[in-house]
């Protein structure tokens, strides 16, 4: 029964990590374009594995890592190893965002002893094959995203904050938000989604540490964006990049400033949301051809206007700084018409997975006692800059009093 047993975990670990590598090859490696390059349900699907495709193989990597320094040790020093098996395990199932800043550690100690053991015995089992494989595909994915940065602080660096609010709160939620600009200092704040009612409310806050300011109309309500600016600005303007979402709505703010004798071009964006359509469908709220309907609308009207925002982009002459909720995550058409010609600051300089958003909806409709796992799982803020501007270094903020986390950068302009 035992070796029955054996066999059947064996061959259900060999489909499973074949499966995953299938998956990774599809989303990660870009796979889904040559079968289905315009569907918008599976924009979606690969939207939502983006970001959560390492948890799996990153969850068994103490296992796997056990079951290699086992054989080289006895009986009685197996003890430990167990006991940081479960550390571990335990670890990552309470605090996967954390843990994925470990795994760089587990990942070069795993292929150090996979390689060990590789040369002293050529054959391997095929599960532990493709889950190598499988671990591979999550390094060569997040290569840039598994070190941490040690450069530290440089001298004459831009401070960016960028930072969906969602302020429709109670007064404790504003004033950590306004905390938080208070403390960081930022040279250069991008908000989105704020309310008319606090446009006043930031306006005299920050009115002399941050002189230069534009707002969105506010009338536009809590879909408002805002840019605020210790540098002057040379221009400004709120632009309507034919948003579908309200008409007349101004989803683009446009300005202009000066470093160092070089002209920086500031856009802050928020592109047409997805809403909440796929927790709803789990959670039994609406159909699935309900929920077929709105994806595909819903990512035709963002591709359109990220297609306008980049017919745009292609027109300035000179240096950007390009912040924003775009609403759709690494990998995806609306993000791959940006990273072609600017670079992402979180891939350039960030250390971790750097998800924005995801955390709020899955508490919202989970019961209480799955809801305290919910994590930010989805990275739909980003900020892009042109390739001649240096990101020393990139970080998303633990404040959690919006639907959506905060990114902090500094920016080195030459």
């Amino acid at each position: 029964m035992d070796g029955f047993l054996r066999k059947a975990i064996t061959s259900l670990l060999f489909f499973g990590w074949l499966a995953l590598l299938f998956i990774e090859a599809w989303v990660w490696g870009h796979v889904q374009d040559l079968f289905v390059p315009d569907h918008q349900v599976t924009q979606m699907i690969a939207g939502l594995l983006q970001d959560t495709l390492w948890i799996p193989p990153a969850l068994a990597l103490p296992a796997y890592l056990y079951f290699h320094l086992r054989r080289w040790t006895g009986r009685t020093a197996r003890l430990l190893p167990a006991i940081a098996l479960l550390a571990l395990t335990g670890w990552a199932v309470l605090d996967l965002l954390n843990y994925f800043r470990v795994l760089f550690i587990l990942l070069t100690l795993y292929f150090a002893v996979f390689c060990l053991q590789l040369r002293k015995n050529p054959r391997v089992r095929a599960n532990v094959f493709f889950f190598t494989l499988a671990l591979a595909g999550l390094v060569l994915h997040y290569r840039q995203q598994l070190l941490p940065r040690l450069g530290g602080d440089q001298p004459d660096t831009v401070s960016v904050l960028d930072y969906n609010i969602r302020i429709n709160h109670r007064l404790e939620e504003r004033r950590q938000v306004l905390e938080l600009i208070d403390r960081l200092k930022p040279d250069l704040v991008f908000i989105q989604e704020i309310s008319g009612q606090d446009l006043l409310l930031f306006n005299r806050r920050f009115s002399a540490s941050h002189p230069h300011q534009i707002w969105a109309d506010a009338r536009e309500n809590y879909n408002g964006g805002a840019i605020l600016s210790k540098f002057p600005f040379l221009s400004r303007q709120n632009i309507d990049i034919g948003t579908e979402y309200a008409k007349g709505h101004f989803n683009l703010n446009q300005a202009v400033i000066e470093v160092k004798g070089e002209k920086i071009h500031l856009l802050n964006c928020h592109l047409f949301p997805s809403g909440h359509a796929f927790i709803e469908l789990i959670a039994g709220q609406r159909s699935l051809a309900s929920f077929i309907h709105d994806t595909r609308m819903t990512y035709q009207r963002r591709d359109r206007e990220a297609e306008r925002l980049a017919e745009r982009l292609h027109r300035i002459q000179g240096r950007v700084i390009l912040a924003g909720d775009f609403n759709d995550t690494p990998g995806s058409r609306v993000y791959e018409l940006f990273e072609g010609t600017l670079k992402n600051g979180f891939r350039e300089a960030g250390w971790g997975v750097g998800a924005t958003y995801g955390h709020y909806s899955l508490v919202r409709s989970l019961s209480p006692s799955l809801a305290r796992f919910a994590i930010d799982f989805l990275r739909i803020d980003h900020v892009f800059v042109s390739p001649e501007i240096h990101v020393i270094s990139a970080e998303v903020l633990p404040l959690s009093v919006s639907d959506h986390r905060a990114q902090f950068y500094r920016l080195r302009i030459e």
